[in-house]
């Protein structure tokens, strides 16, 4: 059977380049000699406005594969960990490298390792904090709450496609709902499928 996610000679394992620099633009990359893209999208603003608010913004590189079934090259800028290489990229296109089960301390952000380095804690000096947990046994982890306030969380549900190419497994991660709750004031949860 054909693999549905495709093969091409860059995969997971590689990383998007531009993802070093922070830059949200779309050009050739001059040390690269890549296309690489940024495509605006609406914020997704949780709460009924009170936040958090999400950067719905595709990024693409040739270097990455369709792990977030978006196609070969695009992704969303959510923070995520790969256990596989112990690399940390934050929203921001900041990448770190922690090691699993290691708290991490720097200038902007502080990562710490819950219940037993089944959850990750990041949080930034902004007050914006993300728990990361593990989707399915795909060894990556994806945000599971998002809060800048402390008050407002949005929550998100994702699911893994495995496949096996060579071999090898390799799995699809997507987004499939998020939720707004208000902790503070309405005591309420509203759900949202992502299509």
């Amino acid at each position: 059977m054909a693999n549905p996610m495709g093969t091409d000679p860059a995969d997971n394992q590689n990383h998007a380049i531009f993802n070093a620099t922070t830059r949200k633009s779309t050009d050739v990359d001059p040390r690269t000699g890549l296309l690489e893209a940024y495509v605006p999208l609406p914020a997704v603003v949780g709460n009924a406005g009170n936040g958090p608010v999400v950067d719905m913004g595709l990024f693409y590189t040739p270097l990455v594969n369709n792990a977030a079934a978006l196609g070969d090259g695009w992704s969303f800028a959510f923070t995520t960990y790969h256990e596989s290489t112990g690399q940390l990229t934050l929203h921001s296109g900041e990448m770190l490298q922690v090691a699993k089960g290691q708290a991490l301390t720097t200038a902007s952000v502080i990562v710490t390792w819950e219940n037993s380095a089944s959850v990750i804690r990041v949080k930034r000096r902004d007050g914006r904090v993300e728990t990361l947990k593990q989707v399915a046994s795909s060894k990556v982890y994806v945000p599971d709450t998002l809060t800048t306030d402390g008050y407002n969380i949005l929550t998100m549900s994702w699911t893994s496609t495995e496949h096996v190419i060579a071999g090898v497994r390799q799995y699809q991660i997507q987004l499939l709902a998020s939720a707004t709750r208000c902790a503070n004031w309405c005591g309420s949860t509203i759900s949202r499928s992502m299509p």
